[in-house]
């Protein structure tokens, strides 16, 4: 095997197996740890090493990234990152591209996702997370307009990501319509052509339906039922997923897997996978639609177990 550095886009393999890289994103950990003022990302990277990752994602939430990023707090924050011994693979930035250009201008929204690939540059990560937004398509649009907009909008920024080495991810987990669907995002990614924009798929596209957590999604509720995508589509997604959000809202350690999930199904594609993945473990059960009375950090270290049981990983 040869094992090569992750930022620089290299991969690890063992034999016929590709060696993953599991990550955590820290999401769950904020609502608590923002009461801990300027101690707030020291708590948070501390958990994450109570759960064993080095890989982390970082959120808007972290640092001040509005209207524009602020280089004094951010390399603060590269410098804690480094302290905790930790790496941050990828940042997440939440857009409505198409909704936003729409009020304002086209211009201003490639600036600013111009901008936000120069920030995760600066932060050292290596994918860039954008969510597609959804807007719906009005009597003078289509919903093939409107991908051909988006696709537009993404094709003015992949110079940027090029000269900076970040590759643009479509986050997309939503089965409701083909701008915030893995399946429209895979369309643009394929029309593009280019490995600078790529789809990380979420997790909600595959939640299994619980008495507990309905069909649907659980963030938007009133957004009606989503049917869940195979696990063949999944299989599909993969030579164009480097990074995948691996959303999860439960854990049951009889069974050692997520009951919202086909983990089995999806770990099989991962591991018969041609190309090295970062799966970040997303643990959506404190959200109050969920379970939040349940402690988050434990949640988390058990589903990071349930995955690195399953994959073959790097240390990650």
């Amino acid at each position: 095997a040869h094992a090569l550095n992750t930022k620089d886009g290299n991969q690890v393999r063992e034999g016929n197996k590709m060696k993953h890289i599991l990550s955590v994103n820290p999401i769950a950990f904020i609502n608590e740890d923002l009461k801990q003022g300027d101690h707030f990302m020291h708590s948070i990277f501390e958990k994450v090493c109570e759960v064993g990752a080095k890989s982390i994602v970082l959120m808007e939430e972290f640092y001040d990234v509005q209207p524009h990023l602020n280089l004094y707090k951010a390399n603060e924050l590269k410098k804690q990152i480094s302290q905790y011994g930790l790496r941050a693979d990828a940042c997440w930035y939440y857009t409505d591209p198409l909704r936003a250009a729409y009020v304002s201008s086209r211009k201003e929204v490639i600036d600013q996702l111009r901008e936000y690939v120069c920030n995760t540059a600066y932060m050292g990560a290596k994918y860039l997370l954008l969510p597609p937004g959804e807007p719906s398509p009005d009597r003078f649009r289509t919903w093939r307009e409107a991908q051909d907009d988006l696709q537009d909008l993404y094709e003015h920024v992949i110079p940027i990501c090029e000269e900076n080495n970040v590759v643009l991810c479509m986050e997309a987990g939503r089965n409701l319509s083909p701008l915030s669907s893995p399946r429209g995002s895979l369309d643009i990614v394929k029309r593009v052509g280019s490995p600078y924009l790529q789809v990380a798929p979420n997790g909600e596209s595959w939640r299994i339906p619980t008495p507990d957590l309905p069909n649907g999604h659980c963030e938007a509720p009133d957004s009606g039922p989503q049917e869940p995508e195979s696990i063949e589509f999944f299989k599909e997604l993969l030579p164009y997923s480097p990074f995948i959000c691996g959303k999860f809202f439960d854990y049951n350690p009889e069974t050692d897997t997520d009951p919202t999930q086909p983990v089995e199904g999806l770990c099989e594609a991962l591991r018969n996978s041609d190309r090295q993945h970062i799966i970040t473990v997303i643990y959506e059960g404190f959200i109050p639609e969920a379970y939040p009375e349940r402690d988050p950090v434990e949640k988390v270290h058990q589903l990071y177990g349930m995955l690195k049981r399953r994959l073959d990983t790097v240390d990650s």
